[in-house]
């Protein structure tokens, strides 16, 4: 049996492959039965799983953001596919390197120089007023190395690179339709773009596969980027730019800042482009 990936899997078909658990759950069935629950992703997508026998002995080899060895059959369930699991192990070391592990498996790459994007946002970067230009320098130097390669929790962007390349294509969607729009004040669109998802910087480690750090685990992106931001704050951020910083890093469905409310509408606008 050769080792499948996720978008290749078809119904009644038996799989064996890695993959990076992205979310594990212990449950019951209505009867009190135990099984896992598992969301798996590897470089062309991501599928549930479930372990229905031995429950306790599977549960002991793996956890939360581990890169995981699996074997079972792609069922139906509520009309979606889904892999009913026969075996999982977390892959450790180069024990499964023989069986045609790679860490390319569990993650793909931005397909754009990172270098060419990096350049255009801190271009932009340097285009804001000087308060936030010196906030956001601060913040995007402390942080590049981690910028340039993190990926995001997002199907079309979990890629190294992925977080800068949604910041790019943001950036770029924006400065082709603003002329379109009067009421907005550019520079704090750009600015909420640069800092939405900016906790996704420590969300991910920085390891081959990028899978989710302790701190991830505990808090989602949304708190990490408010710790960020409370990092940088020695810089002297004044309350009402940190209020802003923090509208937009928390997304707040409710907020009444048209500009916050614009960069939402450009990330939907992009997520429905793909």
């Amino acid at each position: 049996m050769e080792l499948a990936n996720i978008k290749s899997f078809k119904l009644g078909s038996s799989i064996k492959g890695f993959f990076l658990c992205y979310q594990k759950h212990l449950k019951t069935t209505r009867l009190g039965d135990p099984f896992i629950d598992v969301i798996l992703k590897d470089n062309t997508g991501s599928i549930r799983g479930k372990v229905w026998r031995h429950v306790e002995y599977f549960s002991s080899k793996f956890e939360k953001g581990d890169v995981v060895a699996v074997k079972g059959s792609i069922i139906k369930f509520n009309n979606t596919n889904e892999v009913s699991l026969s075996f999982v192990n977390n892959v450790s070391d180069d024990f499964y390197s023989e069986y045609g592990y790679s860490s390319d498996i569990i993650i793909g790459s931005i397909d754009k120089s990172v270098k060419v994007l990096y350049t255009y946002i801190l271009k932009t970067i340097n285009s804001l007023p000087s308060n936030h230009k010196k906030n956001l320098i601060y913040l995007y130097d402390v942080y590049e190395n981690k910028i340039k390669v993190s990926p995001l929790e997002k199907k079309e962007y979990y890629l190294k690179g992925g977080y800068l390349l949604f910041i790019y294509n943001l950036l770029v969607h924006f400065s082709n339709i603003i002329k379109n729009y009067n009421k907005l004040d550019a520079d704090r669109v750009r600015l909420c773009i640069l800092l939405t998802y900016i906790g996704y910087i420590d969300f991910f480690d920085e390891n081959l596969v990028f899978s989710i750090s302790d701190k991830g685990k505990i808090l989602d992106y949304k708190i990490l980027g408010i710790n960020l931001l409370n990092k940088i704050s020695s810089n002297k951020i004044s309350e009402e730019d940190k209020l802003f910083y923090q509208q937009c890093i928390m997304m707040d469905r409710d907020t009444q800042d048209i500009n916050i409310k614009f960069v939402r509408y450009l990330i939907e606008l992009d997520s429905i482009a793909r």
